[in-house]
């Protein structure tokens, strides 16, 4: 690995780490219920137009995350997931059904 591929994922592991605190303490202090994939979690995360810092925050969180998946994924593997999303697309399945191919 590249010392730019390195520093990529530590300064996007940085962005996340402190991205995410700001959002975490914004439900803190306003006694919010953190996310949860469990019932108990909110079902939308949604901020007030008027906190703006956390929503820039929650969209850093969101789009470095992404980066870093990606980057640790590799190429190869970000590649073979894309082909795999594209082979279950409704336009291939339609080709398929229209044309017969099963």
């Amino acid at each position: 690995m590249s010392r730019f591929a390195s520093m990529k994922i530590v300064e996007l592991a940085r962005i996340i780490s402190e991205s995410t605190t700001i959002v975490d303490d914004y439900f803190n202090s306003h006694g919010l219920p953190t996310p949860s994939l469990g019932v108990e979690g909110p079902s939308r995360i949604e901020f007030p137009p008027k906190e703006k810092e956390v929503a820039v925050a929650h969209l850093r969180v969101l789009s470095a995350t992404n980066e870093l998946y990606k980057l640790m994924q590799g190429p190869t593997a970000m590649l073979m997931e894309i082909s795999v999303s594209i082979l279950h697309s409704p336009l291939v399945k339609q080709h398929e059904n229209t044309n017969g191919i099963k």
